[in-house]
């Protein structure tokens, strides 16, 4: 911004200046603190062995506004790195209780905020009972057979 007149600044250029450089530091400081949230699957839910499993999130400035330009990065205590972007499906979680974190980065690498859920990844019977005797099936394809506790 060019605001010299004949070597005199005038004032209304030092507010313009100051005004850009409040901008700026708030741009900065809305790209340092976003607000990221998993919005599906549910905290505790629980989910089948290669059954698709959707996650999905938001991510928004301290004003509410939807916050663009940043690396999502998903990850599974147990599994790791399971995709990228605002949307991932998999359906190659192992069985058991994962805790899924969101990291979000700006292009620089730095880290802008971050989500975590735990849900349940269980192997399912597809050859069940249909009555309801309360034990589940017990598995006869080889090997010693076990009874899935209805409790847990």
């Amino acid at each position: 911004m060019h605001c010299n007149f004949n070597g005199k600044i005038k004032s209304w250029c030092i507010a313009a200046v100051i005004g850009l450089m409040v901008l700026s530091a708030g741009s900065a400081l809305a790209d340092r603190n976003a607000v990221v949230r998993i919005t599906s699957p549910v905290y505790d839910s629980n989910h089948a062995v290669g059954d698709n499993i959707y996650l999905t999130c938001s991510v928004k400035d301290s004003a509410g506004a939807d916050v663009s330009g940043l690396e999502l990065i998903w990850i599974s205590n147990l599994d790791g790195r399971i995709g990228t972007g605002r949307s991932v499906t998999t359906n190659k979680l192992s069985t058991g209780i994962h805790l899924i974190t969101l990291n979000a980065t700006n292009g620089a690498g730095a880290a802008v905020g971050s989500d975590a859920i735990k849900i349940k990844v269980s192997y399912v019977n597809k050859n069940q009972d249909t009555e309801s005797t309360g034990v589940v099936d017990i598995d006869n394809t080889g090997g010693e057979g076990y009874v899935v506790n209805p409790m847990f």
